[in-house]
């Protein structure tokens, strides 16, 4: 497992398990003055709280756009 800070909340943890990778980002935030965001991909994408720290859920695309999958986002408790 790989584990990045990208700034404040925001973290992307990515790992291989037997079938493919798996990349999960944690609040992404939109760019301030002295902080930006690097886009990416990611397949899971966990929204903590709403607020500018956390509202830039369009910076990701899906891991595997070519399988029709959309990137899931989490933004309530429960079991997923």
């Amino acid at each position: 497992m790989q584990i990045s800070w990208n700034g404040l909340g925001c973290f992307t943890l990515v790992a291989k398990p037997v079938q493919g990778e798996v990349t999960v980002v944690t609040n992404p935030f939109k760019a301030q003055d002295d902080m930006k965001l690097k886009s990416g991909v990611a397949s899971v994408i966990v929204q903590t709280h709403e607020g500018k720290d956390t509202e830039n859920l369009t910076a990701f695309e899906p891991q595997h756009p070519e399988e029709g999958k959309k990137v899931f986002l989490v933004k309530h408790a429960g079991q997923y």
